[in-house]
């Protein structure tokens, strides 16, 4: 009896150890067998050991240890199909910039250009998908947006920009399996100290190409941003506004004109919009200093920063948008 104990163990542990080899090379199945073990909790090592338990050892236990070969035991945890690929995506994958900074209307497009099987969250507030795959979501012909909407009592609460951030499973181990991640979309600063405590954005490095896009979108929501205050000053101006009292005319005045005297107009000279010159202005000043830190901080070349510092300055010229 006491043999046959130890046989069990010393087949298990072999089983056990093949099947993290094999984990180890393919991060597909290390994904697959994370999200098929009930209890995940612990070590790769430990979780690997559970899964092998339920799932494998029942299989190879009366084989013979000859049969516990690196191909026998693959076939077996692919079930003799490809269902073991179909997991996750990486979350390492995605442009840096095309989650950085964006609308709340722009959110459906962005997440419908990622990968099925990317784990994402879009937490407004108390608007909250959870963490779910891409294709769980229900995007396309704007419904996902129309949701959005209509959590909302009101759009005023809508007007913050959205960030993007790479995240941590909670309870997850931080192995680079790809479904121990997520991109998590919220409102500029609402994020709690534990959520910003999961990032894992510090290991991407950014190529060019996505610093660049960085800066592009960073540019074009602090134009956004004026945009909107903009707007936002103009309807206090017109409340502002002063109707004037109702005047009494009196007729002997002179002063006033009547149909049967003739008036002559003087052509206005057209004004120049200074105050519109000025704010433009001022836009591309910020931009550049926005360049600036970008470069001083290294999240840019220097090649990036004249390119970028050219097509701005040929805005301001041109009239475009800085």
């Amino acid at each position: 009896m006491a043999k046959k104990i130890q046989k069990n163990f010393t087949k298990f542990i072999k089983l056990a150890s093949a099947v993290k080899k094999i984990a180890d090379k393919d991060s597909d199945v290390l994904d697959y067998i994370i999200s098929n073990t009930p209890k995940k909790s612990g070590s790769n090592w430990n979780i690997i050991q559970r899964w092998t338990s339920v799932n494998l050892f029942p299989q190879f236990k009366d084989k013979p240890l000859s049969k516990l070969t690196a191909k026998n035991i693959e076939n077996a945890i692919n079930g003799g199909t490809n269902k073991a690929k179909d997991s996750c995506a990486s979350v390492f994958k995605v442009v840096s910039g095309d989650i950085v900074l964006m609308e709340v209307w722009d959110i459906e497009q962005v997440v419908m250009a990622f990968e099925p099987n990317l784990k994402v969250q879009v937490k407004l507030n108390d608007f909250d998908t959870g963490v779910v795959k891409v294709k769980e979501l229900g995007l396309g012909r704007g419904e996902f947006t129309t949701k959005i909407r209509e959590h909302f009592d009101s759009s005023s609460a809508l007007e913050g920009m959205v960030s993007g951030e790479r995240m941590l499973v909670k309870g997850r181990v931080d192995n680079y399996s790809n479904c121990n991640y997520f991109i998590q979309f919220f409102f500029e600063d609402t994020q709690t100290p534990e959520e910003i405590s999961r990032r894992v954005n510090k290991r991407v490095t950014l190529s060019e190409d996505e610093n660049q896009s960085r800066l592009e979108r960073k540019l074009l929501a602090e134009s956004s941003r004026k945009r909107k205050a903009k707007k936002v000053d103009a309807r206090l101006n017109i409340r502002k506004t002063k109707i004037p009292s109702k005047t009494v005319v009196d007729p002997s005045d002179d002063t006033i004109p009547t149909a049967e005297t003739k008036t002559t107009t003087t052509p206005i000279a057209p004004t120049v919009d200074t105050d519109f010159k000025t704010e433009r202005i001022k836009q591309f000043r910020g931009a550049v200093r926005e360049l600036k830190e970008l470069l001083k901080d290294g999240l840019i070349t220097k090649k990036q920063f004249s390119k970028s510092f050219e097509k701005l300055n040929d805005n301001l010229e041109k009239g475009g948008v800085v």
